[in-house]
C-alpha cells in the first residue's frame, strides 16, 4: 500500500534514521508520486551526502513530478554538496529561472553560501573568450549568493559583447536587490539596443527606484 510505503519514508525522516538512506534512495523510484517526495524530504531531513547522485538523478529527470522535484531540490540544499552548484544552477538556467521550483533552487544555493567560490565565478564570469553558459551560469550565481561583492563584478559585464551574457548580469544584479546597483543599471539601459533586454532592464530599475523612495 504506497499509503504506509509513504508514511514510513515520513517516520523515517522524522527519526533521521541514517541507515535508512539506502532504502529511501530506492524509494524514490517508487511507482507512486507521493512515496518519492517523502523519500527526498526525509533525505533531507537525515542530510547524508550517500544521497546525492539518488537526488541528482531524480532532481535531473524532467518526468519526474514537481513535488518530488521540489523536495529533491530542498534536500540537496541541505546536504550542501559542492557537487550540487552545477547542477542546480544549469536546472536554473535551463527550466526554471521563475516560479516556486525557481526560488527553491535560489534558497537552496544560499544554504551552499560556504562552498561557493566567489572569486572561481567571478573569474568566469569576466572571461571574455568564455562559454556563454558558463558565464551566465556565474553570473546568475553571483546573484543568487547575494554577496555584496557581486554588485561591481556584475556591472563590469554589462557592457559585454555577448548578449547572452549582458543579460544574465542583468538579471544577477537586479537580483541582488542592491539600489547602490542603480547607476550601472541606467548606462546599461541607455546603450542597450536589445529590445527584450531594454524591456528587462527598465522594469528592473523601475522596482529599484520604488524601493529606494521607501
Amino acid at each position: 500500500e504506497y499509503s504506509v510505503r509513504g508514511t514510513a519514508a515520513i517516520a523515517l525522516g522524522l527519526i533521521r534514521a541514517a541507515d535508512a538512506v539506502d532504502s529511501l534512495a530506492k524509494a524514490l523510484s517508487d511507482e507512486e508520486e507521493f512515496v518519492q517526495a517523502e523519500a527526498a524530504k526525509a533525505l533531507g531531513a537525515i542530510g547524508d551526502k550517500r544521497a546525492f547522485e539518488s537526488l541528482s538523478k531524480v532532481i535531473e529527470d524532467k518526468k519526474s513530478g514537481w513535488k518530488v522535484r521540489l523536495e529533491g531540490i530542498r534536500a540537496l540544499g541541505v546536504l550542501r554538496d559542492k557537487r550540487a552548484i552545477s547542477l542546480l544552477l544549469a536546472i536554473f538556467e535551463e527550466e526554471f529561472d521563475t516560479g516556486e521550483l525557481g526560488d527553491e533552487i535560489k534558497r537552496a544555493l544560499r544554504n551552499m553560501r560556504r562552498e561557493i567560490d566567489f572569486d572561481a565565478a567571478s573569474r568566469a564570469l569576466g572571461k571574455e573568450d568564455g562559454d556563454k553558459n558558463e558565464r551566465a551560469r556565474a553570473a546568475y550565481l553571483l546573484g543568487i549568493t547575494g554577496d555584496p561583492r557581486a554588485l561591481d563584478v556584475l556591472a563590469a559585464t554589462l557592457e559585454d559583447k555577448e548578449v547572452y551574457v549582458r543579460f544574465a548580469s542583468a538579471r544577477a544584479l537586479i537580483q541582488l536587490a542592491d539600489v547602490r546597483a542603480i547607476p550601472a543599471l541606467s548606462r546599461a539601459l541607455d546603450r542597450e539596443a536589445h529590445p527584450r533586454l531594454r524591456h528587462y532592464l527598465y522594469l528592473g530599475l523601475s522596482e529599484l527606484r520604488r524601493k529606494a523612495k521607501t
